[in-house]
């Protein structure tokens, strides 16, 4: 791996999904070879263990809350750097986005 932290894609992701989609979320986490997953919340630990457990390559971070996900991407974040965030309306992933802005 390259040593730069968010140097394509990193997805922090915190929904709700269940049975096949879950399936099918991790498969395309692991086959769009994204160099990090940041996942924020109870649900999403799940993904980040199964992707952990699929995938040696890639970075895996997992929080129980936002604030802590921005430290870290702040850490590492540079300039050019792609940042998905995904998430459903609840998780408040909008405090992501103005945090790492």
């Amino acid at each position: 791996m390259k040593n730069t932290f968010l140097n394509k894609i990193d997805s922090i992701i915190s929904i709700k999904i269940t049975g096949k989609n879950v399936y099918n979320f991790i498969n395309k986490i692991i086959k769009n070879k994204i160099n990090i997953l940041i996942t924020v919340g109870k649900e999403a630990k799940a993904i980040a263990n199964t992707v952990k457990d699929k995938n040696v390559e890639m970075v895996v971070y997992s929080f129980d809350n936002n604030i802590d996900a921005i430290n870290l991407i702040k850490k590492y974040m540079k300039e050019n750097d792609v940042i998905l965030v995904k998430a459903s309306n609840g998780m408040h992933f909008e405090e992501i986005v103005d945090g790492i802005k």
